[in-house]
């Protein structure tokens, strides 16, 4: 699968472009802010629907523009693939196409392009709180099939009807309550069960991918997934955990177990990475997942997913550059960028130079 064509205008600081992809390695070079990650962010936009940047569509906007239209072209299991997305400051009106489909909502792009993604933030993944490592794990579960996308979905809508209830509440409605906890507890376990198929899988190559990029100097890496309401994980138990919890759920009108609050937990020799990692170790163990999960893409669809770096090199020792070179190799298509070309330890195929927000091939 690749990208061959992305098209912008208007998304942040880069100059109207179409810019001509391809497979293989493509290094995108500039000097920092001149809008390197920005061409990236687009990609990462146009493939999956989302920014790991920036929560808000409309910050994608240039400044002082009122609109945004971005574009992609290329091909997935063979076929040929287009999306488009096209946003307004006022008023919020978005809207989204995948081929033939149009929606006002981006999701509709979800797992268009398989996708992994790495930048300087992405040690959040295990320096940060358990809402990053969430939200990273629900992106994969997304990516990974229709049934996550709307397991997740669904769970969140049963969430915001049960917070609702809670926060509305003057007087119980026991039947009211009982239908909420069976529809949340119905939908949370098939989230945990989905999540924890993805921890079971990712596990071993985790670790030694990690192993891999570390020259297994660093010991043993490991994940696990960390239930609110137990080992067990099923409604049942979710049901359980709801109850014991109803009298301080009243009090602070909201709800205290469930997917919404589980954890992805990372470990080092055994100890919680978070706090016994050093920062390298961090981020290498963040850049292990993230590689990770993208071999969990390519065992499901048979091909490698697209594969962003932004300004990892940098940011690792001699050794670990050429193992993770020897990783980014195997990609169909990877799309690095570093202030300068000699910061990527391997050659690429095709050199894009950003300057001021203009792009153009060396």
């Amino acid at each position: 699968m690749q990208i061959d064509l992305v098209e912008v205008r208007n998304f942040r600081n880069l100059a109207p472009a179409a810019v001509r992809l391809g497979p293989g390695a493509i290094r995108v070079v500039g000097k920092n802010g001149q809008g390197k990650s920005n061409l990236l962010e687009a990609v990462h936009v146009l493939a999956q629907g989302w920014s790991p940047r920036a929560r808000r569509g409309a910050e994608w906007i240039a400044w002082g523009e009122e609109d945004l239209l971005a574009r992609a072209e290329g091909t997935f299991g063979g076929r040929p693939r287009r999306t488009a997305v096209s946003l307004e400051s006022r008023g919020a009106a978005r809207r989204a196409k995948f081929d033939e489909r149009e929606s006002s909502g981006l999701s509709l792009l979800l797992g268009a392009w398989p996708l992994v993604s790495f930048g300087p933030n992405d040690v959040a993944l295990v320096q940060g709180e358990p809402e990053t490592r969430r939200l990273w794990t629900d992106a994969f579960v997304s990516q990974c099939s229709e049934e996550g996308r709307d397991r997740l979905r669904r769970y969140r809508q049963a969430l915001r009807q049960r917070n609702g209830y809670l926060r509305g509440c003057v007087r119980p409605d026991p039947a009211l309550l009982e239908a909420l906890n069976e529809t949340l507890c119905a939908e949370g376990a098939a989230v945990v069960a989905l999540r924890r198929e993805l921890v079971e899988d990712l596990r071993g190559e985790f670790g030694r991918i990690y192993a891999s990029i570390c020259g297994g100097a660093d010991g043993d890496a490991s994940l696990s997934y960390r239930c609110s309401f137990g080992d067990e994980g099923g409604a049942e138990a979710f049901l359980r955990k709801l109850e014991s919890l109803a009298p301080r759920e009243r009090e602070l009108k909201t709800t205290l177990a469930g997917p919404h609050r589980d954890d992805l937990e990372i470990t080092l020799k055994g100890r919680p990475a978070r706090a016994a990692a050093s920062q390298g170790q961090q981020r290498s163990l963040a850049l292990a997942l993230q590689l990770a999960g993208g071999e969990r893409l390519r065992r499901l669809f048979g091909e490698f997913p697209v594969l962003l770096l932004d300004d990892v090199f940098s940011e690792l020792d001699a050794d670990r550059r050429r193992a993770l070179g020897e990783l980014v190799r195997r990609a169909d298509q990877a799309i690095l960028a570093a202030p300068n070309p000699d910061e990527i330890p391997f050659g690429a195929d095709r050199t894009l130079l950003v300057e001021s927000g203009r792009i153009t091939e060396l």
